[in-house]
C-alpha cells in the first residue's frame, strides 16, 4: 500500500530522529513505542500550523472531515492547505525545527 506523501515525510522525520544520539540504543519495543509517538506529535504539529492559519470557516470544515476521519480528513486538509498560501513550507520548516530538536536531546 503506498503512503501518501505527508506520511512518507512524517516516517523520514520519525526514523532521523530514532537514527540519532542515545535513541539508537534503545530496545525495538521502546524504539516502537516512541515511534507511535512521534509520528502523533508531528502530525499534531501539522493540524496545528494549519489551523493557526485558517479562517474559522475553513476550521469547521476540518473539524467535519475529522468527525469523518480518514481519508476524508486527509482530503480536506491537502484541500484547505491549498487554499492557504506559504502553508507547506511553514509546515515543513516546523517539522524540520522540531526533528532537530529531537535529536539534539537524543544526543545529550
Amino acid at each position: 500500500m503506498t503512503q501518501d506523501p505527508t506520511t512518507e515525510y512524517i516516517n523520514s522525520l520519525v526514523e532521523q530522529v530514532l537514527n540519532s544520539g542515545q535513541y539508537q540504543e534503545l530496545e525495538e519495543q521502546k524504539r516502537e513505542e516512541i515511534r507511535g509517538k512521534l509520528q502523533e506529535h508531528f502530525h499534531n504539529i501539522i493540524i496545528d500550523t494549519a489551523v493557526n492559519r485558517m479562517t474559522d470557516d475553513q476550521v469547521e470544515e476540518l473539524n467535519n472531515a475529522l468527525e469523518q476521519g480518514g481519508e476524508k480528513t486527509e482530503t480536506k486538509m491537502t484541500e484547505l492547505s491549498a487554499q492557504i498560501p506559504g502553508l507547506a513550507e511553514d509546515i515543513e520548516e516546523r517539522l524540520n525545527r522540531e526533528a532537530e530538536q529531537l535529536q539534539k536531546l537524543g544526543s545529550e
